[in-house]
């Protein structure tokens, strides 16, 4: 079974168990039909900064098993799958896009995107042809080789953002479930050497990397490629705790001091931080209809507001 329909199987597996339409145990085969098609978690996101907004898509799925995750957490973590069409997830990101005058960032998350790496091409593929989108594509790296990449250059796709977890392999492999950093690090030099367009390397500040390892990792990755875009990510589960968020805004400002005598383009800019934190995030639920799809607004932050 290819890894496209292993991911397919066990989606629908999972909706059929507990009887959403139209997946039930009989007409998987129909489930595989339409190659045009993707598996998601059925909600979309819009983060808007003062520079750009990002609508973001997160595909269903991934092979690694991660400690700390978003989407272990609700209301991701009692979602079920849902399938979309590349059409039905291009007209509902035109929904999303409501009369902001700012560039748009599309970006394609999970679970781990590359499970379905012929779809994900297709959906490159269309929205460069029907948006005038910047596309953004994050993976663990594990799934990426030089064919997908000779792939995506030819589509144009603007950037691909490979994680980098930790420097300490053991702790890589604890955190991710087995998994060794090695395949990420060959990742990010494979990109290197023949993507042709931006590369960014989200890093999470999790307690376990202080300033000493934290260099480590910008050292190693400055050998690799010092015009990587670092991208400092800190476990944020509530935008309104003002606690979190000082927490976050001290990390971004020490780390990013630390980053910026390796690297020229930082994530949020520390010297900059007001414009790149979120003004307004926004959720959406995705419904299947006899119609289409459908989506409502579910939850919605807005700086100042909540």
């Amino acid at each position: 079974m290819s890894r496209r329909n292993f991911v397919k199987t066990t989606a629908a597996l999972s909706a059929a168990i507990v009887g959403i339409p139209p997946f039930n145990l009989t007409n998987l085969n129909k489930f595989f039909e339409n190659n045009d098609e993707l598996i998601i978690y059925p909600f979309l996101y819009r983060s808007v900064n003062g520079v750009f907004q990002i609508l973001d898509i997160k595909l269903w799925g991934c092979n690694w098993d991660c400690k700390w995750c978003t989407n272990k957490f609700q209301p991701l973590n009692k979602a079920m799958p849902i399938t979309v069409s590349i059409n039905e997830i291009i007209d509902s990101s035109n929904l999303m896009h409501l009369d902001v005058p700012l560039p748009t960032l599309f970006v394609i998350s999970g679970g781990e995107p590359l499970l379905q790496k012929v779809e994900v091409l297709k959906l490159i593929a269309s929205l460069k042809r029907k948006t005038d989108y910047t596309i953004s594509l994050e993976t663990n790296g594990y799934l990426i080789d030089e064919n997908f990449i000779e792939k995506v250059n030819k589509l144009n796709l603007d950037r691909i953002d490979i994680s980098f977890r930790n420097i300490d392999d053991e702790w890589h492999k604890w955190y991710t479930g087995g998994y060794s950093n090695r395949h990420v690090i060959d990742a990010l030099k494979l990109a290197t050497e023949t993507f042709e367009g931006l590369i960014g390397v989200p890093i999470i500040l999790f307690s376990a990397i202080n300033e000493i390892i934290f260099e480590k990792m910008c050292k190693l990755l400055h050998e690799i490629n010092p015009d990587f875009i670092i991208k400092m990510m800190y476990p944020i589960r509530e935008p309104n705790d003002k606690h979190q968020l000082e927490r976050y805004l001290r990390n971004v400002n020490r780390m990013g001091k630390i980053a910026s005598r390796y690297f020229y383009r930082i994530f949020p800019d520390p010297d900059n931080l007001n414009a790149f934190l979120p003004r307004e995030m926004v959720q959406y639920e995705v419904r299947r209809t006899y119609g289409g799809v459908d989506i409502t607004k579910s939850w919605r932050w807005k700086r100042g507001e909540n």
